[in-house]
């Protein structure tokens, strides 16, 4: 209902209370009158108003205000695709914004995307469709004017379809030729493209242009492509994105091969291209890779086929008549060396083909006419030359050159100068010329085991040896076989003289365990190996022994000890205070660097004892230090303590050249029954040297009268190491027992 009202604020809000059907209760005296028809004038009056929604005072009216009924629905909005991005007029939009246009002023407006089976509330003059299709009819716009009337609905009578997106097409060759159906090499540049839309435009890019195709596929030129795509751009108007990449090459041309005749069947033919395999068929037969003459006489035809790996093949041809009516001789060498084909060989033996009948031959060894081969004997190059002669003076010669090599080779096996850092010792094999097929089988050992060969040159070869575990000698014996290497001909070696050692070898030294090891070394030489235990080196006898029988000793360290025992024959151990195994031990040796000093410390026991028999004089147990083994460097501030408490009647510093240190008997132990070192109460010296130096080895040892046994002390900066350490078995012959690495 609509009112014409002088006052526009009491209208509107008159107009926001009513309904189309209002009944006024009360007008002017109490007359009452039924609903109003559309565009029926009311008078009102400031009496009261009653609606049936709402009650109206006379404040809210003057007395002159009218109203005007309004029920007409409003007319139908117009709308439409705000851009058809597609082809104009096709409803085919990848931008889905719908435009709203007619609408009256004050009412609102909605819209359906499903045929008016649900409605949605617009804003503003525009609503955007999701994307999708739509039938004809099924968007639709409607509005409500200002008085609650709602109008007809508009509908779009054509379909609609939103499309944002476009796929990717694809692309392949519809024939690939080449080797491989997927390596892109082809002579047929025809490519098809899939997975094109209904209506879409498309367009390739082989060469970095992009070209409108047409159809369902396109041709490439002969060329390499590195990089072949396609996209489409589809109805809507949406580019989609390019396909996968994809490598080809179109090739749809080979080069002829030529053939050429020479000699009686064999072909000289032109080089084929690097991506070409080539094949041969003679005389219609099969193709094969290779060539293989035809050897009957008559004519034949030879096929060459090349056949590149885009599929284009090439061939030519080749006719020819074989007529072999003579053939020279054939020699073939009895090659004995290490390879059949090189004519180095210790047997010159040599297979020569029959002639044919009617052929005279004749045979030259060097240059000089025999009547039949003999192999020659004499080392070095020769030549053998036979040549064969038809009845009609035809002339065919074959020569075969070689070099005889009779000289066998000899080996030697050198012993060892130190073992390596594993304890085992590095044997030296030297043959007399370069050799092959030499390894650890060809080696043989006893009481030890061989491990794997190195080659040092094709004439010299090393192997490191691991004695047998032993706490007594045994012979540690290393030899070459016969036979075990051959040179380039093929003379195999002779067997290498067996190297003979006493060895002795604690069980620490074969498992790396701290095995505590007893080794007694014998009145021969003998090499001994330490372990990480405790381990103790016994002398067996004083007797026998000679300046050259030099026991070696390697890995005696602090903790491990000498049993010298054998030294004091005569002496008889009351077996009380026992320090050791021995009677008398020489043991923990240290050296420490300090500044600018090297401290070094060990200990000397004797075992509580009497004496009885026969005695020794006191030459051959004096202790010495030795500084002409230490770079001249002299010792100052020498210290001991010892259990008995005597001092200055044992130990005595002598400074001649050599100045050595010393622990002497006072008193003829012949005509005394006491003596200063030798009690029963047993001794201890406990020995402390300073040396104003640093150095890292220092010779301590039992003195002989050629003053030769030392011991010597390694270190790092303050750590103890293993130590060299020198006894005398009897006057005059020392015994040196190395540090690792050291005889």
């Amino acid at each position: 209902m609509k009112l014409a009202a002088d006052n526009a604020a009491t209208s509107n809000q008159f107009l926001a209370s009513l309904t189309d059907a209002v009944k006024v209760q009360t007008v002017a005296q109490g007359s009452v009158s039924t609903a109003l028809a559309s565009g029926t004038a009311v008078a009102l009056d400031t009496t009261a108003l009653k609606t049936q929604t709402q009650a109206i005072t006379s404040a809210n009216l003057t007395s002159t205000q009218a109203g005007v009924v309004d029920k007409t629905a409003p007319a139908a909005p117009a709308f439409g695709l705000r851009t058809d991005s597609g082809v104009a007029g096709d409803g085919i939009t990848n931008v889905g914004a719908v435009n709203v246009t007619g609408l009256e002023a004050g009412a609102t407006w909605e819209y359906s995307s499903n045929a008016g089976a649900t409605w949605v509330k617009g804003t503003g003059t525009s609503f955007t469709l999701a994307e999708g299709p739509y039938a004809a009819n099924a968007v639709q716009v409607r509005q409500t004017d200002a008085a609650g009337n709602v109008g007809v609905a508009a509908k779009a009578a054509a379909a609609i379809t939103v499309d944002s997106s476009a796929a990717a097409p694809s692309l392949a060759l519809a024939n690939d030729t080449g080797a491989s159906v997927t390596d892109g090499i082809t002579k047929v540049g025809t490519v098809n493209v899939a997975g094109l839309e209904a209506g879409a435009t498309w367009e390739y890019n082989a060469s970095g242009t992009w070209v409108a195709g047409t159809g369902g596929s396109f041709t490439l030129a002969d060329g390499a492509y590195a990089s072949v795509q396609v996209r489409q751009t589809d109805v809507a108007g949406n580019l989609s994105a390019a396909s996968k990449a994809a490598a080809i090459t179109v090739d749809n041309t080979i080069a002829k091969p030529t053939v050429a005749l020479v000699g009686d069947s064999g072909l000289n033919l032109s080089t084929a291209a690097s991506d070409v395999t080539r094949s041969y068929s003679v005389d219609g037969g099969a193709a094969s890779a290779s060539y293989v003459a035809p050897q009957v006489n008559g004519a034949h035809t030879v096929v060459v086929t090349d056949l590149d790996t885009a599929g284009n093949s090439a061939s030519a041809s080749l006719s020819f008549t074989l007529d072999r009516k003579f053939v020279g001789p054939t020699l073939t060498l009895t090659d004995n060396g290490v390879s059949a084909t090189d004519g180095i060989t210790n047997a010159a033996g040599l297979t020569i083909s029959t002639p044919l009948a009617g052929f005279t031959r004749s045979i030259a060894v060097d240059d000089k006419t025999v009547s039949s081969y003999v192999a020659p004997t004499t080392d070095g190059p020769h030549t053998v030359k036979v040549t064969d002669t038809d009845a009609a003076g035809n002339v065919a010669s074959s020569s075969l050159s070689f070099t005889l090599d009779t000289v066998v080779p000899t080996a030697t096996v050198v012993a060892p100068s130190a073992p390596n850092s594993a304890g085992a010792l590095t044997y030296t094999i030297n043959f007399s010329e370069a050799v092959t097929g030499f390894d650890a089988s060809d080696i043989a050992v006893v009481n030890g085991k061989a491990g794997a060969v190195t080659a040092i040159s094709a004439s010299q070869y090393t192997v490191a040896v691991t004695p047998t575990s032993s706490t007594s000698p045994v012979s540690l014996a290393v030899s070459v076989p016969a036979a075990g290497a051959n040179d380039i001909a093929g003379n195999a070696s002779t067997a290498a003289a067996q190297v003979l050692q006493s060895v002795l070898y604690g069980t620490s030294g074969t498992t790396g365990t701290a095995g505590n090891d007893i080794l007694t070394v014998s009145t021969a030489q003998d090499l001994v190996y330490l372990g990480t235990g405790t381990d103790t080196v016994v002398l067996a006898s004083a007797a026998g022994s000679t300046a050259t029988a030099t026991d070696d000793v390697y890995g005696f360290g602090s903790g491990d000890q000498l049993d010298l025992r054998a030294l004091l024959s005569g002496y008889t151990s009351s077996g009380v205070a026992d320090a050791g195994i021995g009677f008398v031990e020489l043991k923990n040796l240290t050296l420490t660097q300090g500044a600018s000093t090297t401290t070094v410390k060990f200990d000397v026991s004797f075992d509580a004892a009497s004496i009885s028999g026969s005695k020794i004089t006191g030459g051959v147990i004096d202790l010495a230090y030795d500084y002409a083994k230490v770079s001249a460097l002299k010792a100052t501030s020498p210290s001991y303590t010892d259990s008995g408490g005597d001092t200055s009647a044992i130990w005595q510093l002598a400074l001649g050249n050599p100045a050595n240190g010393k622990i002497v008997l006072t008193g003829d132990p012949l005509t005394t029954a006491t003596n200063p070192i030798i009690d029963t109460a047993g001794k201890t010296l406990s020995v402390t040297l300073t040396v104003s130096g640093l150095v890292s080895t220092f010779p301590v040892g039992l003195e002989s009268v050629a003053a030769g046994g030392v011991t010597s002390v390694t270190t790092a900066n303050g750590v103890s190491n293993n130590v060299d350490v020198g006894i005398t078995k009897t006057a005059g012959a020392v015994v040196t027992i190395g540090n690792t690495g050291t005889l």
